[in-house]
């Protein structure tokens, strides 16, 4: 609906996944374990429009803001809100990610965005194990591929070759799944080849989470940030493509 979508909640929502979220997200449970939002404004920490830490909407999480991340709420195709970091020191972090999925556990992430630049890499998220650049965890855009890939802290990435990330709003999902599998969506879609991959996960998660750089503060993301979800335990297929749904709809059907 053009002019604001926070008319898609219902009452209440807080602490948890209660009756008050959108019908798409509600049936999660209590599998829904961290959702930033930008529907939600109250939930940003601002001093003017700079923001200096973001509660989770859902669960008990606070990010902490490095540099000065920018709310709007017609930060993005003119009327939706969106937080906005520059790519050059603006981040988050949290120094803990107790009751994250970690290690082989099933679970995902979603982070719904808009790219400013495809430049150069952009760090979207990163939790649990601190090893260089790599994290137990993370979701990014490649530098040379400009595709979105997701990291399980091993030696490989799932590549997803033909999802490109553009201008528009990108919904990125990576979803870790039974027998150490793990599958990267952009929008939605699968690389049928290259977008799934098995392998043995890290088991720590010791090292917090950063939003929008890698550990370290090697890489940074120019971003417009909408959404964050961590969800533990497998996720369906007719959920994953209900929340898909839900945030293009949310975002993408009010663009001009």
């Amino acid at each position: 609906p053009r002019g604001g979508a926070s008319t898609w909640f219902g009452g209440g929502g807080g602490g948890g996944a209660a009756s008050g979220l959108p019908d798409p997200i509600a049936p999660l449970g209590a599998g829904l374990i961290a959702w930033w939002t930008v529907q939600q404004p109250s939930t940003l920490i601002r001093t003017g429009a700079t923001v200096t830490s973001w509660n989770s909407h859902v669960g008990s999480y606070t990010l902490t803001a490095e540099g000065a991340p920018v709310y709007s709420a017609n930060h993005l195709n003119d009327y939706n809100p969106a937080v906005s970091i520059d790519g050059v020191d603006d981040a988050f972090t949290m120094a803990s990610v107790v009751g994250f999925p970690l290690g082989n556990s099933a679970g995902s992430e979603m982070f719904i965005c808009n790219r400013d630049s495809q430049a150069s890499a952009d760090w979207m998220l990163s939790y649990g194990a601190n090893s260089g650049t790599r994290a137990e965890r993370s979701l990014y855009v490649a530098t040379a591929s400009q595709k979105p890939e997701a990291s399980d802290g091993g030696s490989f990435p799932a590549y997803g070759d033909s999802l490109v990330f553009d201008d528009a709003v990108s919904i990125a999902h990576a979803t870790y799944e039974a027998a150490n599998t793990q599958r990267i969506y952009c929008d939605g879609n699968l690389d049928a080849v290259n977008g799934t991959k098995t392998g043995a996960y890290n088991t720590v998660g010791t090292d917090g989470m950063v939003v929008g750089r890698t550990f370290g503060s090697l890489h940074y993301g120019s971003l417009r940030i909408q959404d964050i979800l961590i969800i533990n335990g497998a996720v369906t297929l007719g959920q994953r493509q209900a929340l898909e749904s839900y945030f293009s709809e949310l975002y993408r059907s009010t663009e001009r």
